[in-house]
């Protein structure tokens, strides 16, 4: 199938960007043919091209599938045949409120439908939640026995990396930072297979997860509330947390240098159980899959049997 993906921007390795990477990895794997429409190119549609078509507008006049995600990107589809999927990666920011056009919307947790189903649009608005690759982002093996914990800190927002960065040396831990703008990572697998904790949200908790590690849910999301964690993940809370994207907002804890301290004393021990849930909840195969059934069922073309009108014809 010929199949068009819209984003905003490729320019960094955002949540959205890394969606729209491994979406159309997946796709691309497949056999179809991909097109990437976006407003901004760098560090992620640089190494698209090996797979798909990068432009700031659709390369052909019509796509059997088109992925869309922001209403700046999905909105140059407008002349564009094709059946539409416009996803919905978050609750507020302006870029994830649909517009009109699409055959189909998408959240990524029954959040984000919650609070579109509040603002009386979409009604039929489905869930389909993050997919990462898992033959990508999966566990170390061996993992690695230190007496010194390690940590990846890679949160959002800087001001929260850096109190999180703080908290954990003064706990004992070894630190390494990452940041999406400042001190963009495109490898993050290998990083986080290095790293016995990681710290951060969104997607970015979804990936630790897949690789085995400890994750503790904390960020930044917006400064007039300062720093707010949902705590370790644990195989108790995860399917709580999921529903809101591993986004802070389930629990929203207040949390400063000294709840981060305490938070690292009481860090969970290793386990098994964060593979095994990112196995059956978050693979990009069945995201794909799933996106790809909402496509309209054809019908099948049945060929006649004229064998009994030709019987006893010569040729």
């Amino acid at each position: 199938m010929k199949i068009l993906l819209t984003n905003q921007s490729l320019q960094y390795v955002g949540g959205t960007e890394k969606w729209t990477y491994t979406m159309a990895k997946c796709l691309a794997d497949r056999g179809h043919e991909i097109d990437v429409l976006t407003l901004m190119e760098g560090m992620t549609s640089e190494r698209m091209v090996s797979f798909a078509r990068i432009a700031d507008k659709p390369l052909r006049p019509e796509y059997d599938l088109i992925l869309a995600n922001h209403g700046t990107a999905f909105y140059r589809t407008r002349e564009t045949d094709g059946f539409k999927v416009f996803t919905s990666h978050g609750p507020t920011h302006r870029l994830e409120m649909p517009i009109g056009g699409a055959d189909v919307y998408v959240g990524v947790s029954k959040e984000v439908v919650s609070r579109r189903l509040s603002e009386g649009f979409p009604k039929d608005m489905l869930v389909i939640t993050n997919g990462v690759d898992l033959t990508d982002f999966r566990p170390p093996s061996p993992r690695p026995i230190r007496d010194v914990p390690h940590v990846l800190v890679a949160c959002k927002s800087a001001e929260a990396g850096n109190l999180v960065c703080a908290a954990a040396e003064a706990s004992g831990c070894t630190v390494e930072p990452v940041h999406y703008l400042s001190e963009p990572v495109w490898d993050m697998a290998a990083r986080m297979r290095g790293a016995d904790m990681v710290v951060g949200a969104g997607r970015t908790a979804i990936e630790a997860l897949a690789c085995g590690a400890n994750v503790l849910c904390y960020d930044m999301r917006s400064k007039p509330h300062g720093p707010r964690t949902d705590g370790w993940i644990t195989a108790v809370n995860v399917n709580h947390l999921a529903q809101v994207n591993f986004s802070t907002r389930a629990y929203g804890n207040v949390c400063d240098y000294a709840a981060l301290v305490k938070l690292f004393a009481t860090r969970p021990e290793s386990g098994t159980w964060q593979r095994a849930w990112a196995e059956e909840n978050a693979d990009i195969q069945t995201k794909a899959d799933a996106y790809l059934s909402l496509l309209p069922k054809q019908d099948p073309v049945i060929e006649p049997d004229l064998t009994a009108e030709y019987e006893g014809v010569s040729v």
